[in-house]
């Protein structure tokens, strides 16, 4: 399946992170998403053979500015009841991400709401360190949170996208986790945050999609993030998508926005 139009990617995305066997291989066993200073959101097939968890996992962190050669173990690994269905991964790091990695923001609508919507991914391709961009249209809504992806000019899914972020142009923001890709098609699935916040309720990843304030965002953070409020869908005009003057920790806490790691 192709659509026409370019899908546009995040002005920033050192969220785009790597899942490893080592510390030292460069053969990614998928892509995942930074979500705050030490949880990263993945596909649960990503870090899985045959439903038995892979011991050891590496995170890295290949568009980070500052240290992107340097990875984080992984120290526990949550996986998403009825994995076959959800196929969701939260993985804790054993320490924070690096200096220079910026949390993705993240949104949760519904399939409905993102049908005919752009997207884009990041991803992993044939195992290559140096990844590749796939992008298109979300052309309908299936089952279970999920959607399926149409491919665009940006270039088609492929193994090694699995667990990538799902990035809306329209939301400006991570919306869900890339799951499968069609190699006949070059489209795919992914499961919507809207789920998966349902199919892991601890780990309270809308509050961290609903407590994002650009009211209280420095003009790194915003740039970080990708955000313009002109283009975002659920914008109110004023910048605030939560609480006046509030923004996320990995507590689920109130802190700036202008540093969400520190």
């Amino acid at each position: 399946m192709s659509t026409g139009p370019v899908s546009t990617g995040p002005a920033a995305d050192s969220w785009a992170a790597a899942v490893h066997r080592s510390e030292q291989d460069f053969e990614p066993l998928g892509a995942a998403v930074v979500i705050d200073a030490r949880r990263v959101l993945t596909a649960a097939h990503v870090v899985q053979q045959q439903g038995v968890r892979i011991d050891p996992l590496w995170v890295a962190f290949p568009k980070a500015e500052q240290e992107p050669r340097r990875r984080c173990r992984v120290a526990s690994v949550q996986v998403a009841d009825h994995a076959r269905v959800t196929d969701l991964a939260l993985l804790v790091l054993e320490q924070d991400v690096p200096a220079g990695v910026w949390p993705a923001r993240l949104r949760c609508p519904r399939p409905a709401d993102l049908d005919g919507r752009q997207w884009w991914a990041f991803g992993f391709p044939g195992k290559d360190p140096l990844g590749d961009v796939a992008g298109g249209r979300i052309d309908a809504g299936l089952g279970y949170g999920w959607v399926r992806l149409a491919t665009g000019s940006a270039g088609p899914l492929a193994r090694g996208f699995s667990g990538g972020g799902l990035w809306s142009q329209d939301y400006q923001a991570v919306v869900g986790i890339v799951g499968q890709a069609h190699t006949l098609e070059g489209g795919g699935r992914a499961i919507t945050l809207h789920e998966a916040d349902r199919c892991l309720p601890g780990q309270k990843l809308r509050l961290l999609a609903d407590t994002w304030s650009a009211d209280s965002a420095g003009d790194l953070a915003l740039a970080s993030w990708g955000w313009r409020l002109s283009a975002d869908p659920e914008g109110d005009g004023t910048g605030s998508h939560g609480p006046a003057g509030s923004a996320w920790t990995a507590s689920g806490a109130t802190a700036s926005a202008a540093a969400p790691r520190r």
